[in-house]
C-alpha cells in the first residue's frame, strides 16, 4: 500500500495531494510504471517520470557524483523493474521523495524535474538539446526566391580575443558550414593558433598542419596547379575530420586559383526531391575510398567505406543530413556493389556531381556553389563533412597552409562557451 501522510488510496492509480495552495497532484500508475505530476488548475501541464528512469537518475551522493557530473550507480546494481513503495511531495512542493522496494530513497527537486520531464511532445518523449544545431541550407528548394547566401567574415584578432565573437563564429560554422577569417597574416603558426583556439588540431598522415603548393612530382592532386574536382577531404578515413582550416599564404597573381565551395546538403536535398530513387542509392550504397603513398620516411595505405550521403536522427526523432563523402579521385576501383546495381550507382554519383558542378539544369547552382579568391592572409574555415571544395587552375606561385579538427571537439567548445557566456539555445 502506498502512503502519503495519513492518506492512502487502493487500486491501480494512486493519487497524492501535496498542498491546496500549490494545487499540485502526484499520480502513481503501477501498471504503466510512471509517476505523473500535474497542476490541478491546468490539466494540460503534466510531467511524466518512468520509475526505472527515476531510480536510474537518483541524485543522491551514493548514486551520482556531483564533482564529475556522472552516474555512480552501476548497471550490475540497478534493477529496471524496481517499484515505488511511497511517494511524497514536500510541504512547499519544492521536492518529491520516492522510497523504493530495494530499500533506497531518492529526493528530486521540482525545478530539476520540470527541466527533465517526459511529455514534451505527443510521443511523451523528453526534449534533450540537439547533439548539434540543425544545418541551414544554402539553397532551400522550397524557397525559389531566397537570396544567395554569403559567408560571414570575421577578423582574426576578434576571434582570438573575444569569446563572444568566437561563439558566433562557431555557430555560423555549425549552421552554414563556412566562415572567412580576415587579417590572419601568412605565418603557418596562425593555422595552429586558430585550431587551438577552437579546440585541437587533428594530426593525420600529413602531420598536425600541412602546406600545399604546386610540385613537379605531386604526392596529391592538391599539390598541382590544375583545376580540382569537387571533393571532401580524407574520405578514406573512418574518423574523417569534420572541420578544415585553409590559410592562403601566397595567392596566384594572375587569373585562377579561386576556391570553390558547394553545399553538399543542399545538393542532397535537391536529389531527394527530384530523384528519390537515386537519393536512396546515395544514402544506402557503401562506397569504398582508398589513398596510399609515401610522405617523408613513412608509407601510408588508408581505406574506409561510407555512404555518399549520411543521415542522422536527432533526439527529437527528426532526421537531418550528417555527412557527405565524395571524391572521384579517391574512390577505389574495388567496390562491393551488386552487378545489377552498378549502372544505377554510377548514375546516382553522376547526378549528385552534376548538381554540385551546376550542370543539372533543374537546379539553381548559383545557390549551391560559392566562388571566392582568397587573399594572402585570409583563411577559410569550413565543414569538411558537409561542403565539397574545389579550385580553379592557375599558373605561377600559390601556397596554402591547412589543418583539420574534429567536430566533437569543436562542438564541445561551442557548448562550453554558451555555458560560460550563459547563452541558452532554443532547439
Amino acid at each position: 500500500m502506498l502512503r502519503f501522510g495519513h492518506m492512502a488510496l487502493p487500486g491501480p492509480l494512486k493519487r497524492f495531494f501535496c498542498s491546496i495552495a500549490n494545487a499540485t497532484t502526484v499520480l502513481l500508475n503501477p501498471t504503466e510504471r510512471v509517476i505523473t505530476i500535474k497542476n490541478a488548475t491546468n490539466e494540460d501541464k503534466k510531467m511524466h517520470f518512468p520509475l526505472a528512469w527515476l531510480r536510474d537518475n537518483c541524485p543522491c551522493p551514493v548514486c551520482y557524483s556531483a564533482s564529475s557530473e556522472l552516474r555512480n550507480l552501476k548497471m550490475m546494481d540497478f534493477c529496471p523493474r524496481v517499484n515505488a513503495v511511497s511517494v511524497q511531495m514536500s510541504e512547499q512542493s519544492e521536492s518529491m521523495t520516492v522510497s523504493w522496494d530495494d530499500g533506497h530513497s531518492s529526493s528530486y527537486r521540482l525545478e530539476w524535474l520540470r527541466a527533465v520531464a517526459f511529455g514534451a511532445d505527443t510521443a511523451g518523449r523528453q526534449r534533450p538539446p540537439l547533439t548539434r544545431n540543425r544545418p541551414v541550407l544554402w539553397c532551400d528548394a522550397s524557397k525559389a526566391t531566397a537570396p544567395i547566401w554569403q559567408p560571414k567574415k570575421v577578423r582574426f584578432e576578434h576571434i582570438m580575443k573575444s569569446d563572444a565573437e568566437l561563439l558566433l563564429t562557431l555557430l555560423e560554422l555549425e549552421e552554414r558550414g563556412l566562415v572567412l577569417i580576415e587579417d590572419c597574416g601568412v605565418d603557418s603558426e596562425v593555422v595552429k593558433n586558430i585550431c587551438k583556439r577552437l579546440s585541437f588540431p587533428r594530426t593525420t598522415h600529413y602531420g598536425e598542419t600541412f602546406e600545399m603548393r604546386a610540385e613537379a612530382k605531386p604526392r596529391n592532386l592538391g599539390y598541382t596547379s590544375d583545376r580540382l574536382d569537387f571533393h571532401t577531404d580524407l574520405p578514406y578515413m573512418h574518423e574523417q575530420p569534420g572541420v578544415q582550416a585553409l590559410l592562403c599564404q601566397v595567392q596566384a597573381s594572375g587569373p585562377g586559383g579561386d576556391s570553390l565551395f558547394a553545399d553538399g546538403f543542399s545538393a542532397a536535398e535537391h536529389i531527394r526531391r527530384s530523384r528519390p530513387d537515386l537519393f536512396r542509392l546515395l544514402t544506402t550504397v557503401p562506397v569504398r575510398f582508398r589513398d596510399r603513398g609515401q610522405l617523408a620516411d613513412r608509407r601510408f595505405d588508408l581505406v574506409a567505406t561510407h555512404a555518399t550521403i549520411e543521415l542522422d536522427c536527432q533526439p527529437d526523432g527528426e532526421w537531418c543530413y550528417r555527412r557527405v563523402h565524395f571524391s572521384n579521385q579517391q574512390r577505389d576501383l574495388l567496390q562491393a556493389w551488386p552487378l545489377a546495381d552498378v549502372q544505377l550507382i554510377y548514375d546516382a554519383l553522376k547526378a549528385f556531381n552534376d548538381v554540385i558542378e551546376g550542370r543539372d539544369i533543374s537546379s539553381d547552382s548559383s545557390k549551391v556553389q560559392l566562388q571566392v579568391k582568397l587573399r594572402s592572409g585570409e583563411m577559410a574555415l569550413f565543414d569538411n563533412s558537409r561542403l565539397l571544395h574545389s579550385r580553379t587552375g592557375f599558373s605561377g606561385e600559390r601556397q596554402l597552409a591547412g589543418a583539420y579538427l574534429l567536430w566533437d571537439e569543436v562542438l564541445s567548445r561551442r557548448r562550453t562557451l554558451e555555458s560560460q557566456l550563459q547563452i541558452g539555445r532554443q532547439d
